[in-house]
């Protein structure tokens, strides 16, 4: 999982991490750990964050699988 480039891509957006966090309904401080501390995201969250972000499959991959 490359945390880095997704936070990247969320500021690159314009957006923020508590935004996405709200819109794909996880607690801010869940997704701050999810993020730093290397706690994996679900699948459910991951297809969530795909589409609130507008990722294709190549960033879903790159961003939650290697």
């Amino acid at each position: 999982m490359d945390t880095k480039k997704l936070k990247d891509k969320i500021l690159n957006l314009g957006m923020n991490v508590e935004g996405v966090a709200r819109s794909i309904g996880v607690d801010k401080s869940s997704f701050y750990r999810k993020l730093n501390d290397g706690e994996k995201f679900t699948v459910g969250e991951a297809r969530r964050i795909k589409n609130v972000l507008s990722l294709s499959d190549e960033e879903v991959k790159e961003f939650f699988l290697l």
